[in-house]
């Protein structure tokens, strides 16, 4: 169904109109549409809202009742009554427009008799209802007899006769409005897709409606164009004009006329426009427009081709005619008199007998050629017969020309000649001009005769009309020979024939006369020699403007070529050669520009060819501070002079890399004077490179060489020096044994075990630098050893400066004595704390590091591979270039006299060397320093290194065997080991110890021996007693290891070692550790 109910009926008005029935007979009622929706409501009773209709259960007995209603409607007379379970009663009557049904009127509900109030109070207990409450509510439901139903339903009928016949007009408003619309959509749907404009406007001009083929010949939008006046887009400009316009549309009711607008974009485009009057809303005018652009531009184009026309048989001298045959009778116009100087007036008209226009205008000698020629065009039989004649004409004044005439015949169905036409051309000019144009080829021919150049004519299909005598010498034929021969058959190679051939035609139909399309090809002689020749053409032409003839002017090249050829040779075997060569080999004019440059400029600048040609200075090519040093020296070689000596630079790559080069340059001369310059280049990268590598290596051979001294120096003093700290530290513990404590002598003691510690540091410190320390090398966990030493480190910098430490995550192990690692960052972070003035930061890093070629080419003393990194970066003063150079030098210090002894960071350098480690720093005044030390990568599992607390030396019943060349030594070992509960052998070299050994009864437990003596060494010595004693311990003593014991400084697997030099409370604590330790 196309409209809904509240679509057809006023359903305000029939909700007003039940609301006062309602109030006047207490009757409920509804309108409700067939999708159930309620359009009007009045008098619903609270029974059915709040009671039933809200009970689940009781709503389906009111569903029942509607069910039934909407299945008996086709029994509606004139409504359908139903009573439904609950003792109510509802109606309902069907509303049905023009036999459609769309809704139903529903009365209800109500009672017809007295309700059993005892039923409903039943029904309230069934479903749960406050009985009062629903009781008051069956009260307020209407009662009605059956006559004031039956007459209510009356009156029913009648309201819905009403409503449908409301909504009948309603329906019929609808279709005929519908077909009114779609009747305008059809209009507008014409007009929009129309291809002429279309347009509506008021009197005034002002735009109401165009449609979308006026938008686009305007190039507006509807929207623009209803907000303009017709005169905005007149290309006139002239409001007088349209106001005319509009005046005869409003006075004639239409108006037809032609008009130009202006688009949007400018342009102006022609109309034709069709205008009508109407007098509907105070009058408009609608219009069609057409675009008449095209049809305007054909007749403008048809006109000045006309007058194209006129003019061109006037430049052409050209002037038609016709001649009826039957009446003989000439026919002319302008044109045709104005070639004779006469004009129609003169003649008396534009007609003439044959008679009297053979008298007037052909020369009387040449009558009778025109009379043969017109008797052959009536006597002829072929209807195609046309014919073109040239003869002397008359002008006016009498003087003589030449008339060129083409004519045609027309014949009439009996085949016989009624009419001739045609077009007579003056062609006196052309016919002066080939008389002129045949004395001229006469005097040039005579010139082409005697020239030395090879002379040779063709005509259109290249046949030889003349050939000169170098041309016949050059060749070895004879005039006669030649002459009416095919040129390309005789005397073009037949490799090149073709391609000559299509140069030959491009010349014969060249607009030029003279001097086009030079040319070289090879010509063959009679002996079948080919000769190279270099051609220019010259062209005659008729005054048609048609090719005669070509005559084409040679030089022979072949000598000229084959020196060409030789020097071609000659220069790509200087290029070659010049190519092979390793410098750069280059030309250059007198302003510097490269005029020529070998491969090897290309390859080392990074230039190319392209860039050459694009004028290359050869000053620009260098650093900005040698070019005027550059210029300077250009000078002087243009002037003359001898070359510089100073001639190293340093140039500038194309990608601006700069690298040193030597250049060599020596004059170009030419014809006496200095035309430019050529030398040759030399990259001394390579040079520099390996005089630097020089350099290096002789400052690393200066300190390997110093390094080696100190190392000499250092184990030459280590061991005899660390003997007598040795025993002045041991005499001086066992003195302070015996002396009180807290008295004056101890601390005289005390001092001088201080002293001689010191002492020993330093040695060890020498050591190290040398790389001759002994070291015990453990697989550490750097970020563990330096957490542990934070605790130190921050009591050595103080309060004052923050210590900053950033461990690396998951960095690999390193293989190295504990001690030195301390040692390491102990001196570093000491330097870094002197380093800082106040206030400040010192940060520890580690990470992981790899190392490639590339970073170690420009790192001096680095190897590529994987290694742990440690950095101690500090906040201080920083450093000079010439404190760095010296940085590692023992002995070197910046520090005031007794403030640093210049071994901490010669130290570290030892160490690193000593561990396969390298160092590389980072400084720049008042910017701080950055140590970074590598530590190659070790695979393995770390060891943990505790530290011990102090504790009581134990003591030992064990026998020991002591072997010491130094007698003071040997007696403080002694007395120490026996204070402590051990039997001591004591004896001064190693045969002694033998001796001893081989003479006592009981086991011997250890051997305390020192490393260097005379007449063997500690480990020989060993080894001897080993074969007696097996079982025999062993603990080295040394200064120096000498590499007896160690490799490089590495104690050797399994080695126990003391150092020198040692109290004699360690030297207890150590016998009692090997002694309880696995078997050495």
């Amino acid at each position: 169904m196309k409209y809904g109910l509240q679509d057809l009926i006023d359903m305000q008005h029939f909700q007003d109109l039940q609301d006062r029935l309602n109030e006047i007979y207490s009757f409920p009622s509804s309108i409700i549409d067939n999708e159930g929706n309620i359009l009007t409501a009045t008098g619903w009773q609270d029974i059915c809202t709040r009671f039933h209709r809200k009970n689940k259960e009781c709503e389906k007995a009111c569903i029942q009742s509607d069910r039934y209603i909407l299945s008996h409607l086709h029994e509606a007379n004139p409504a359908v009554s139903y009573h439904c379970p609950h003792g109510l009663v509802d109606n309902a009557t069907p509303i049905i427009i023009e036999g459609a049904h769309y809704g139903n009127f529903f009365t209800g509900q109500f009672f017809l008799e007295e309700p059993d109030m005892e039923f409903f109070k039943a029904q309230a207990g069934k479903y749960g209802f406050d009985e009062e409450a629903y009781l008051e509510a069956v009260r307020k439901v209407p009662i009605w007899t059956q006559e004031k139903l039956n007459s209510y339903l009356f009156f029913i009928k009648g309201l819905i006769t009403v409503i449908s016949e409301s909504g009948l007009k309603k329906l019929r408003e609808i279709e005929d409005r519908k077909r009114i619309e779609e009747s305008e959509e059809l209009h507008r749907t014409i007009l929009r897709t129309a291809m002429d404009g279309f347009w509506s406007v008021d009197t005034s001009g002002r735009l109401l409606q165009v449609n979308d083929a006026y938008c686009r010949m305007s190039g507006y939008s509807e929207q623009e164009l209803l907000l303009m006046n017709v005169r905005d887009l007149e290309a006139a400009g002239n409001p007088a004009d349209t106001d005319d316009h509009i005046k005869k549309i409003i006075e004639n009711g239409k108006h037809r006329f032609e008009t130009q607008h202006r688009a949007k974009d400018g342009k102006i485009f022609d109309l034709e426009i069709s205008a009508q009057f109407r007098t509907e809303g105070g009058g408009n005018i609608t219009a069609f427009l057409r675009d008449i652009t095209l049809r305007k531009r054909a007749e403008e184009d048809r006109e000045r081709l006309q007058a194209q026309l006129a003019k061109a048989m006037e430049m052409a001298r050209l002037g038609p005619w016709e001649y009826d045959v039957v009446n003989d009778l000439f026919a002319f116009n302008d044109h045709f008199y104005k070639i004779f100087g006469t004009t129609a007036k003169e003649v008396g008209g534009y007609t003439l007998s044959s008679r009297e226009y053979a008298r007037r205008f052909v020369h009387p000698e040449d009558i009778s050629i025109v009379a043969e020629e017109v008797r052959k065009a009536i006597e002829t039989t072929d209807p195609d017969f046309s014919r073109k004649l040239e003869h002397r004409m008359l002008y006016a004044d009498g003087k003589v020309g030449y008339i060129s005439v083409q004519f045609f015949i027309v014949k009439d169905s009996r085949g016989r000649t009624i009419k001739t036409y045609g077009v007579n051309q003056d062609i006196t000019e052309r016919k002066l001009s080939e008389e002129l144009l045949k004395e001229s080829e006469r005097r040039w021919r005579n010139i082409l005769i005697s020239t030395p150049q090879i002379g040779v004519s063709l005509d259109p299909e290249a046949r030889i009309t003349f050939a000169n005598t170098h041309l016949l010498q050059l060749t070895g034929w004879k005039e006669e020979e030649v002459l009416g021969k095919d040129w390309f058959d005789m005397f073009i190679p037949e490799d090149i024939r073709e391609e000559i051939r299509i140069i030959f035609d491009t010349v014969m139909h060249s607009r030029d006369t003279v001097g086009f399309l030079s040319y070289e090809n090879d010509i063959l002689t009679r002996a079948g020699e080919r000769r190279t020749v270099s051609w220019s053409n010259v062209l005659t032409k008729d005054a048609q403007g048609a090719v005669m003839d070509v005559t084409c002017l040679g030089i022979d090249l072949t000598e000229r070529k084959k020196a060409e050829e030789r020097l071609r040779e000659s220069e790509a075997r200087f290029r070659e050669m010049a190519d092979l060569l390793p410098q750069v080999v280059y030309e250059a004019n007198a302003k510097g520009i490269l005029t020529y440059a070998n491969q090897q400029a290309f390859d080392l600048f990074g230039y190319t060819e392209e860039d050459l040609e694009k004028s290359l200075n050869i000053v620009q090519m260098l650093v900005p501070e040698d070019r005027e040093r550059a210029e300077a020296a250009i000078g002087k070689i243009l002037a003359g002079n001898p070359p510089e000596t100073d001639n190293e630079y340093y140039a500038l790559r194309k990608d601006g890399v700069s690298f040193p080069i030597m250049i060599y340059s020596s004059p170009v001369v030419r014809e006496d004077r200095v035309a430019g310059l050529r030398g040759i280049i030399v990259d001394m990268t390579e040079h520099k490179r390996e005089e630097e590598e020089k350099r290096k290596l002789h400052a690393q051979l200066l300190q390997a060489q110093k390094m080696e001294s100190v190392g000499r120096l250092a184990g030459g003093v280590a061991h005899d020096f660390n003997n007598m700290l040795g025993i002045i530290i041991g005499n001086a513990e066992l003195a302070a044994m015996q002396v009180d404590p807290d008295g004056p002598i101890d601390q005289r003691l005390q001092e001088i075990i201080k002293a001689s510690r010191r002492s020993a540091d330093i040695v060890r410190q020498l050591l190290a630098f040398a790389r001759k320390q002994t070291i015990a090398p453990k697989i550490l966990d750097l970020n563990e050893t330096v957490d542990r030493m934070l605790k130190m480190l921050r009591r050595l910098i103080g309060e004052d400066i923050d210590l900053m430490w950033a461990p690396g995550k998951d960095v690999r192990r390193v293989s190295m004595d504990p001690s030195q690692i301390n040692q390491v960052l102990a001196n570093l972070v000491v330097n870094a704390r002197d380093a800082i003035s106040g206030v400040g930061k010192i940060t520890i890093e580690t990470s992981n590091a790899v190392l490639d070629e590339r970073y170690c080419k420009s790192h001096e003393g680095s190897v590529p591979g994987e290694y742990v990194l440690l950095s101690v970066s500090d906040s201080g003063v920083g450093m000079t270039r010439e404190i760095m150079d010296h940085l590692f030098d023992p002995f070197f210090t910046t520090k005031e006299v007794g403030k640093g002894t210049g071994l901490g960071l010669a130290t570290v350098y030892g160490i690193m060397k000593q561990n396969n480690g390298f160092i590389n720093v980072y400084s720049e005044p008042g910017q701080g320093t950055t140590f970074r030390l590598y530590f190659p990568r070790c695979a393995g599992e770390s060891v943990s290194v505790q530290e011990k607390p102090a504790e009581i030396i134990p003591r030992g019943t064990e026998t020991v065997l002591i072997a010491e060349d130094e007698a003071p030594l040997l007696d403080i070992a002694r007395a120490a080991l026996m204070n402590h509960g051990y039997t001591v052998l004591a004896a001064r070299t190693p045969t002694i110890a033998l001796s001893l050994a081989n003479e006592h009864k009981g086991e011997i437990h250890l051997l305390l021996t020192d490393v260097v003596m005379p007449e063997m060494n500690g480990r020989q010595l060993t080894e001897l007693l080993k074969k007696r004693h097996p079982d025999l311990k062993c603990l080295f003593m040394s200064g120096y290891t000498a590499n007896v014991v160690a490799h490089h400084g590495v104690l050797d697997e399994g080695v126990n070692f003391i150092e020198k030099p040692f109290s004699p409370s360690f030297l207890s604590k150590k016998v009692r550790e090997v002694l309880d330790g696995p078997k050495s």
